[in-house]
């Protein structure tokens, strides 16, 4: 096999080390920082809005289409943080939250889901416009996974605070640590 040959698989394959080692990492508990949940998706959000407004304006079937994707979305990313498991520590009040073999099953299902439907589309012919309104609609679904999931992480482990330091952490939250 020539190199050509093998380099279509190159970027699955590095894909799945990746995500294999995401899944590894996130079986250990790891600190939920309650005051950074919202940079990641804000700035994907502002991402997606910036790649939606440089394209040409999409069709009701598209806007329907897209609406449909970002409730998709935000309904898995809903759920997916129910697939978390979440603990205090008495001792700090630190919030831990662990992912479990559900979440990860999650998302070696959805990654494979996309390589399913980059093939179906390859092999339909569909090109130009109809694939970037393809690629605007995962993308889309993607950054309302995300908000949704980080939004309903800082609803989960915002109830496991004690109402005491809900009152002094909300004024706190708005600053990073010192």
């Amino acid at each position: 096999m020539t190199w050509q040959q093998l380099a279509p698989y190159f970027v699955p394959v590095l894909v799945m080390v990746v995500l294999a080692r995401r899944v590894m990492k996130t079986q250990r508990p790891s600190a939920v920082r309650l005051w950074r949940l919202w940079i990641f998706p804000a700035v994907l959000v502002a991402l997606t809005g910036l790649t939606l407004a440089h394209e040409p304006a999409p069709g009701m079937l598209a806007i329907l289409a897209f609406a449909m994707a970002a409730s998709a979305g935000a309904a898995l990313g809903w759920f997916r943080v129910h697939t978390l498991e979440f603990t205090v520590d008495p001792e700090t009040g630190t919030i831990f939250s662990k992912s479990t073999p559900v979440g990860a099953i999650i998302l070696v299902a959805l990654l494979l889901f996309r390589y399913a439907l980059k093939d179906v589309l390859s092999g339909e012919g569909i090109r130009g416009v109809e694939l970037v309104r393809w690629t605007d609609g995962a993308l889309i679904f993607t950054a309302a996974m995300l908000l949704a999931q980080s939004a309903h992480t800082w609803v989960r482990a915002r109830r496991l605070l004690p109402v005491g330091a809900r009152l002094t952490r909300s004024a706190e939250s708005s600053r990073p640590p010192d």
